[in-house]
């Protein structure tokens, strides 16, 4: 486990959670980008270029600032998001990298888009599915555990 780093997050003891997949952060950049086509960048790497970053709300930022916490970027990024799907369309236009997890990647080949794995450290978080013990779920939470069981989970490494 040297090199990587798992997050996620501490639980009340009245919550169960249940394991469902486990993602690494990557870059989301453009093709054109000089990282695009590397096999693997580190943190500092990707920092030295232009970069967006999630705003201090959310959940993200709290898994990537304690998993960075000895290693902070020495310029600060470009723009702040709250939500990654902004980020992403932000990289898409053109105005910087961000890190990212995997599974917020387009799942097929985009036009514009690549993912490159973070390393130094790798960064990891456990996705799952979390209930309060002892609590009867109602028709429609069964319903969306149901749906989300059926999902097939794609390999979040990548």
């Amino acid at each position: 486990m040297a090199g990587r780093i798992r997050f996620s997050g501490n639980l009340a003891p009245e919550v169960d959670f249940e394991l469902l997949l486990q993602e690494r952060y990557v870059m989301a950049c453009r093709r054109d980008h000089p990282l695009a086509t590397c096999a693997s960048v580190s943190w500092e790497e990707m920092y030295r270029h232009d970069y967006i970053a999630l705003d201090i709300t959310s959940g993200n930022r709290l898994v990537l600032d304690q998993a960075l916490a000895l290693s902070r970027p020495n310029k600060e990024s470009i723009c702040e998001t709250r939500h990654v799907t902004t980020m992403i369309g932000l990289v898409e236009a053109g105005l910087g990298v961000a890190a990212v997890p995997s599974i917020a990647m387009p799942m097929t080949a985009h036009p514009f888009l690549v993912s490159v794995p973070l390393v130094a450290p790798e960064v990891v978080r456990n996705v799952g599915l979390i209930k309060r013990r002892g609590r009867t779920l109602t028709p429609a939470a069964l319903e969306l555990e149901r749906l989300v069981r059926k999902m097939p989970l794609r390999s979040a490494g990548n």
